[in-house]
C-alpha cells in the first residue's frame, strides 16, 4: 500500500482547476476533467497561455469532455474523506481544490470538506537530498514520457508521484 497522491492542473497559477487526479482507496488513479463554470470563463486574467503550453487542456476540450464540477467535488469529498494526500505543490493544489469546493458549496448549499493536502517531500526519505529526490523524479518522468504519458496532465503526474515514492522506498 502506498500513500495517496493528488495533482491539479489549472488555467494559471491564480486561475481555476481544469483537471484533478488522485489515488483511490483501491490503489487506482482517478482523474477528472472539469467543465468550467461560466463565471470562471468570464473572469479576466484567469487563463495563462504559458500554463496551456504545459498541460495542453483547451477550454473547448473541457467544455466537450469535462464533467459536471458538482459531481466531481462530491466524488472527491467522498473518495478522500478524512484522508491525507500528498502533492509536489501542496499550496497550489489546495488553493485550486478550494476554488472548486467553494463554488460548489455556494451553489449547492452544502459544506464540502477538503482533504488534508501535504507536501510530498514529507514522506520521501530524509536521507536523500532535495537534489537526489529531484533526480529520481526526473528519471521517472522521462520514463513516463517514453511510455507516452503526457507530463503535466494530472493523472500522469500522480503516476510519477507513486513511482517516485516506490523507487525511493527501494533505495
Amino acid at each position: 500500500m502506498y500513500p495517496k497522491f493528488i495533482d491539479v492542473e489549472a488555467s494559471s497559477l491564480d486561475g481555476f482547476p481544469l483537471q484533478i487526479a488522485y489515488g483511490s482507496r483501491e490503489g487506482e488513479i482517478v482523474s477528472h476533467l472539469i467543465r468550467p463554470f461560466d463565471s470562471w470563463l468570464r473572469e479576466e486574467n484567469r487563463w495563462s497561455p504559458q500554463a496551456f503550453k504545459l498541460h495542453g487542456l483547451s477550454i473547448d476540450l473541457l467544455l466537450e469532455a469535462g464533467s459536471d464540477p458538482h459531481e466531481i467535488a462530491f466524488r472527491i469529498e467522498d473518495d478522500l474523506w478524512g484522508e491525507t494526500v500528498y502533492s509536489d505543490a501542496a499550496d497550489y493544489d489546495h488553493t485550486w481544490i478550494n476554488i472548486l469546493f467553494s463554488k460548489v458549496s455556494v451553489e449547492s448549499g452544502t459544506h464540502l470538506v477538503m482533504p488534508c493536502i501535504r507536501e510530498m517531500n514529507e514522506i520521501l526519505p530524509r536521507s536523500w537530498s532535495p537534489d537526489g529526490r529531484r533526480t529520481v523524479r526526473d528519471r521517472i518522468r522521462l520514463q513516463a514520457e517514453k511510455e507516452g504519458l503526457r507530463i503535466h496532465h494530472a493523472d500522469a503526474d500522480v503516476l510519477v508521484h507513486v513511482r517516485t515514492w516506490q523507487e525511493m522506498q527501494k533505495l
